[in-house]
């Protein structure tokens, strides 16, 4: 047998046995990708991105390099002959040129005041001794950029681009775009104050708003409070919705200062801003407050006592009356609520929860400046249910990252035995999973773990690596699975899936927001959606490591917070739930490290579910955002996360369900089903690739996914009702 039909059959056998797509061996093909190096610089960049032939890859550069990317290079021609595991070879030749430097202000499109101030990075980090210039004139260092520099364009309207120098001799040019100028700011004026306790937050100022911002700015500015002994401005700051009424809830008695805020790096550079400061009071009630404490529990004899071993319930929603406050029990079903003196009822909202001593809710009970406890005994016959959450850090080409998960029983029975499997996208690389080592076959990551008690809950982590030669907005799409040997009441929890887009530069503080549906980033679509999971990611940039983490989040009035779903997070926490809305994320002792020190340490995350209000009109705004605190510097304040509720088009009918999939998961044939007619169906890949389309016309039919790689795929069934409808299927 010659080799060329000895390869014929290898490259038949690899398409068989894993899946590969047959383009994966066409010819072996290497093309190269520049970054020019700047000046005399050593700083130019070769990747070398291969198709076709047989992986694993081979390289050997004219440098001598043995990699599959190369640095610090000088401007010349460089090569590289790469080599498959079948012998097959291919050689690329480019020429790396000294470019002058092409510099972008990173602070593009900030409105300013009086002068127009930008900054630029220097990305040779050449020294911040080295004499900078802009348009002749000296440019200076950039509090709190390790290598960022700082000029005015005193100030020219629209686009502008000035020469540089760094001071070596090496010239360019810095471009960028200035914003809008305010002249003017809305005015506001207290219009309502609500006194607090000492020992806890329960203050609240009210304020009107009249007047607007100048048009094209590229956000909406901050309304900010700092106290009258000169604390942090910012320590608190909210969004300006548009509107004419804000309140500042869940603050502590004392005088605060009120004014407009455009955000830390905005007021560093806006030049001379005339504010107009308002001052308001919050009265301390002094001896008019208590508290209402206790637990929330599962009272396996009956007995109407907390005994040893019963179970606390977790993250359980309480309502407060007469001032319909809801908060929560904390991860072991304890909970702390400050009051004001006077009359409550106390009234437990978990559907699945059977209320047993008292015999009836809500509870009455008073509050005079004293601290009341009341247990909450209940009992519950609701079935073994599993979850399963997967989130992820943003990921970046050359940069590790990493996935948090968590399994969760929701129930207070035991599990049988548990059976955890991760299929990572096939487009990352997997470094390690923490804390426990996992079988590894292919892409796809299996632990085998011991039964799971009621209402407990396991968590861990995987990172992986990014390749660096991944493409700017590709889509990675992972899928995590639980299940165990005793079955499961509510299947369509035991899958969830992660999709992430690979990104350059991003702000490492965020909030985003994913419907169930994922069917629009900026739509809630009504009849579609069911809920809305956000995840708030941080990063310590600072210099030194992060000795706690506060996360702070005022859910807005359009969704409902006796929904809230605690979600995975990547340290180990505490939740406090304050009137208002107000949700905080305490991470003590999470000793997050540096970023320069350690990368991929450096990032953290928590994460929920939660649905809106209802009955939802289309239209409707949902705002939020999150203030992230480092130890005790003031708060970042993630842009706005912003979804607007929107009607499906044709969906289906009240009362009608969505498309039904069995078996799920499948190792090929499923069923499926939906009660108002099939038009057409397609099996759509994670990153939105149509891989099979039928044409059934009936509410039945069958589809083969054999064939097709094991992982996560959408069904979308297009109905006879005119709506497009979506379900999740697991291929094994």
């Amino acid at each position: 047998m010659d080799r060329r039909m000895l390869m014929m059959i290898v490259r038949t056998l690899l398409l068989v046995f894993t899946c590969t797509p047959i383009g994966a061996f066409a010819a072996l093909t290497v093309v190269l990708q520049p970054e020019h190096s700047t000046c005399s610089y050593a700083s130019g960049k070769l990747v070398a991105s291969v198709t076709g032939g047989v992986p694993p890859y081979t390289y050997l550069w004219s440098t001598g390099a043995t990699t599959q990317n190369i640095t610090g290079l000088d401007a010349g021609t460089y090569s590289v002959t790469v080599y498959d595991s079948m012998g097959e070879e291919d050689t690329a030749q480019l020429e790396i040129l000294a470019l002058p430097y092409d510099l972008v202000a990173i602070t593009s499109d900030l409105p300013w005041c009086t002068e127009a101030w930008h900054i630029f990075e220097d990305p040779l980090v050449s020294g911040l001794s080295n004499a900078w210039t802009v348009n002749g004139s000296p440019a200076e260092e950039s509090p709190g950029w390790s290598s960022g520099f700082r000029f005015s364009t005193f100030p020219v309207p629209g686009a502008f681009t000035y020469p540089v120098n760094d001071g070596n001799g090496c010239t360019g040019q810095v471009s960028g775009v200035n914003g809008i100028q305010i002249s003017e700011w809305p005015t506001f004026e207290v219009v309502g104050v609500e006194p607090s306790c000492a020992a806890d937050p329960t203050g609240a100022i009210h304020l009107q708003v009249t007047g607007t911002f100048p048009d094209g700015l590229p956000y909406t500015p901050y309304i900010s409070y700092f106290d009258a002994a000169g604390g942090p401005l910012g320590a608190q700051a909210a969004i300006w919705s548009g509107g004419s009424n804000y309140s500042f809830n869940t603050m502590y008695p004392g005088a605060y200062g009120l004014r407009w805020w455009m955000g830390f790096t905005a007021e560093s550079l806006a030049g001379e801003c005339s504010f107009d400061t308002v001052w308001a009071s919050i009265p301390d009630l002094v001896g008019q407050c208590g508290i209402i404490t206790g637990r929330s529990f599962v009272d396996q004899d009956g007995d109407c006592q907390e005994d040893m071993g019963e179970l606390g319930l977790p993250y359980s929603p309480l309502l407060i009356q007469p001032i319909n406050e809801v908060v929560f029990t904390n991860h072991a079903g304890h909970f702390t609520i400050p009051l004001v003196n006077g009359a409550y009822t106390l009234e437990q909202l978990d559907p699945l929860l059977e209320h047993t001593c008292p015999p009836a809710l809500p509870v009455a009970f008073t509050i005079n400046g004293d601290q009341q406890t009341m247990d909450l005994p209940n009992t519950s016959n609701h079935p073994l249910d599993l979850s399963v959450l997967l989130s992820g850090i943003l990921a970046r080409p050359g940069f590790s990252s990493t996935y948090h998960y968590s399994v969760r029983n929701r129930s207070p029975q035991v599990s049988g035995p548990i059976t955890l499997t991760l299929q990572l996208d096939p487009g990352l690389e997997l470094i390690q999973a923490i804390p426990m080592e996992a079988a590894l076959n292919g892409n796809e990551l299996t632990w085998d773990l011991p039964a799971l008690s009621g209402y407990a809950s396991l968590s861990g982590s995987v990172q992986v690596q990014v390749p660096q030669s991944t493409m700017l907005g590709t889509l990675l799409g992972s899928t995590i699975t639980v299940s165990n040997s005793l079955g499961d009441a509510i299947p369509e929890n035991d899958v969830d899936i992660d999709v992430s887009t690979v990104v350059g530069s991003f702000d490492p503080n965020d909030k985003k927001a994913v419907t169930s549906s994922r069917i629009s980033a900026a739509h809630y679509i009504i009849g579609e959606d069911e809920w809305i999971e956000y995840t708030i990611r941080f990063q310590n940039t600072g210099t030194y490591m992060a000795e706690f983490v506060v996360i702070t989040d005022t859910l807005p009035a359009e969704l409902d917070m006796t929904t809230f779903d605690q979600g995975v997070a990547s340290h180990p926490f505490t939740a406090l739930f304050k009137p208002g809305g107000v949700v905080e994320w305490r991470f003590d002792n999470i000793m997050l490290p540096d970023s320069g020190s350690n990368e991929i340490g450096s990032h953290g995350l928590v994460e929920f579910r939660i649905r809106p209000r209802e009955p939802l009109t289309p239209g409707t705004v949902i705002q939020n955002i999150a203030y992230i605190h480092f130890d005790f510097n003031e708060p970042v304040i993630t842009e706005p996360c912003v979804l607007v509720t929107e009607s499906s088009t044709g969906g289906p009918e009240t009362g009608t369900i969505g498309p039904v999939i069995f078996p799920n998961p499948t190792n090929g044939l499923v069923q499926v089903s939906f009660q108002q007619g099939i038009v057409a169906i397609d099996v759509v890949t994670l990153d939105g690739r149509v891989v099979r389309r039928a044409m059934p016309r009936s509410e039945y039919t069958e589809l083969d996914l054999s064939g097709l790689c094991r992982g996560g795929y959408f069904i979308v069934v297009h109905g006879t009702d005119g709506g497009i409808h979506r379900a999740h299927v697991l291929l094994q």
